[in-house]
């Protein structure tokens, strides 16, 4: 089995948009320190200390085999894989640098034999390269803990062997579909030829893809663990090709022995899922051990994935991002063609789903579980009411396809006041994000969601809705918070426009003035137990708005658990 054929640009495009699952490989000499890629930096670890590393490292128990057969049982289409980080060891044959693998009691070619397991089982190869590099004596500026003198050292000289070395890669091991680059962000796009250099990997191998981290636009975006709000933009508006890198692991991506936190199978599946459904991929993370084995907490989460996927693969590959901004249930949905894929979280108590705005005319649903078992479909005004049994056939995430006459048309579901002028936000409804490395959430606790897990300080809930007429409004959050938890301080902020959703980079709040009101979280009896927490009045403008809450202090270790905010006109 191959997927080595490669055409054109367009086609790589094409078969990556759809692809949608790929597996990230951080291996280096630094595994042998377990504690993560960045060791050295955080350590300070000076070059001669370092380079006692490379003699230590055999990877004995490497089998690219093993990898790749665990990539393929996830339901991954390719492998991007470390063939230089940050340190500057070199993980394929080079003649630029002794600094490399070949020189190592392990001896072996580790990017040749992993891209040939690749292509001999079908998924396309990847190469990441970092542009930093904290050993060439040539790379400038110095980091802060590196005692080496600067001067007499020239960036030019490194450009030229950053390109000979991308000139290797993409010469010595047949066609590669991705230069997925790192560690550009020191440097201007100019100042490293980025251009130029780029034109000349495409003039090597036209089908490839690059990604955006030279400091250049190219093929794709790469938001790093976080998933955008709605999906990334190009300036001119149109839907922007994209991959959000994620660990498993709480921070690394780099082996860490001291590791103690890890994502759970159910948790990396919807993030998945939510990464489709705005219309990316997801690339995930395993760090080897220095012997070249994935630890076990890596192996549950990728076969996990791959069971899902042998039922309900369908609902992800070659899938289209959701056309509903809303949803009324817990889930996500993904599109292929005049086929919508629901995917429910939270299984209905009451045995209906609903689908609130599709004005396309469903001829049938079905579960992926159950395909040949026809569910009943009836309308209720502009609410499409799907009868389930009464089980969820996941108890993660259970998939219903639904059928539609023709191409979905959506009146998108606008948060609105009701007849009392109450504009209800519930968490339902907010978008749940921060500027990296996001660990709220939405889950579901006794069949009503709330924005949980809110242990870090820079995550935001996020809403937007309009007003007939401008106002002020009270506004008061349905919160819990247990006690040893308690003593956040906490914002809302009402802002004019959308600039905190990040569809085209991080996520930032603005930092102009904006409207804002605070409050302490006073410790409830537990965290199920919901209390009301009024803020104050913000003054809203008529038409569309935002509302964000915010932390603003964190002093011990979570916000709270939020399930909404409710604005009444004061």
């Amino acid at each position: 089995m191959s997927d080595v054929r490669y055409t054109s640009r367009e086609e790589s495009l094409r078969w990556f948009r759809e692809a949608k699952l790929g597996m990230f490989i951080h291996w280096g000499v630094y595994a042998l320190l377990e504690k993560g890629e960045w060791i050295q930096e955080v350590e300070g670890i000076q070059g001669e200390e370092y380079e006692k590393l490379p003699p230590q490292f055999t990877a004995e128990k490497f089998d690219p085999r093993t990898w790749v057969d665990l990539a393929r049982e996830a339901g991954c289409r390719y492998i991007t894989f470390t063939t230089k980080h940050h340190d500057g060891f070199c993980l394929f044959n080079t003649a630029t640098t002794d600094y490399n693998v070949m020189n190592t009691p392990c001896g072996r070619d580790i990017v040749r034999e992993l891209t040939e397991e690749c292509h001999r089982q079908g998924l396309r190869m990847h190469y990441y390269y970092s542009i930093m590099d904290w050993h060439h004596p040539d790379y400038l500026p110095r980091r802060s803990w590196d005692k080496r003198p600067a001067d007499g050292y020239d960036m030019a000289r490194y450009r030229e062997y950053m390109k000979e070395q991308l000139r290797e890669l993409l010469t010595q091991y047949g066609p590669v579909g991705c230069l997925w680059y790192d560690g550009g962000w020191m440097h201007t796009p100019e100042y490293m030829d980025s251009v130029r250099m780029n034109a000349m990997v495409r003039e090597i191998q036209p089908h490839i893809l690059i990604n955006d981290r030279a400091m250049t636009p190219e093929d794709f975006g790469t938001p790093e663990q976080r998933v955008p709000a709605t999906g990334l933009t190009n300036p001119d508006g149109s839907p922007r090709v994209w991959e959000a890198c994620l660990t498993i692991t709480s921070h690394w991506w780099g082996y860490d022995a001291h590791e103690t936190k890890f994502k759970s199978p159910a948790e990396v599946l919807r993030i998945f899922i939510d990464v489709v459904s705005k219309g990316g991929n997801l690339l995930l993370n395993v760090g080897p051990k220095p012997d070249g084995t994935i630890q076990d907490e890596f192996v549950a989460v990728f076969r996990a994935l791959g069971e899902w996927m042998r039922v309900n693969g369908e609902a992800i590959y070659a899938t289209n991002a959701s056309p509903f901004r809303r949803l009324p249930f817990f889930g996500r949905v993904t599109r292929k063609g005049n086929r919508l894929y629901l995917h429910v979280f939270d299984w209905p108590r009451d045995g209906v789903l609903r689908l609130v705005g599709l004005k396309t005319e469903a001829t049938a649903a079905w579960l992926l579980a159950q395909p040949d078992v026809r569910l009943t479909l009836d309308r209720d005004g502009d609410t499409l009411c799907i009868r389930v049994p009464a089980s969820a056939p996941d108890p993660v995430a259970s998939v219903v396809a639904v059928e539609l006459a023709g191409e979905p048309v959506v009146e998108q579901l606008v948060l609105k006041p009701d007849a009392d002028g109450r504009v209800n936000l519930p968490a339902l409804y907010a978008d749940v994000h921060g500027p990296h490395g996001q660990r709220a959430r939405l889950e579901a606790v006794d069949g009503v969601v709330q924005v949980g897990n809110w242990i870090n300080p820079r995550d935001l809930a996020a809403w937007d809705f309009e007003l007939p007429e401008a106002g002020e409004y009270e506004v008061t959050l349905n919160y819990a918070c247990p006690p040893e938890q308690a003593g956040a301080t906490v914002a809302a902020v009402s802002y004019p426009d959308e600039r905190f959703l990040g569809r085209s980079g991080p996520e930032e709040i603005p930092d102009d003035p904006a409207p804002t009101v605070t409050g302490t979280v006073a410790a409830t009896a537990s965290a199920t137990d919901f209390q009301r927490l009024r803020l104050g009045k913000l003054s809203l403008p008529a038409g569309k708005s935002y509302l964000v809450v915010k932390a603003l202090e964190m002093p011990n270790g979570a916000v709270m658990n939020l399930r909404g905010v409710e604005l009444t006109q004061a």
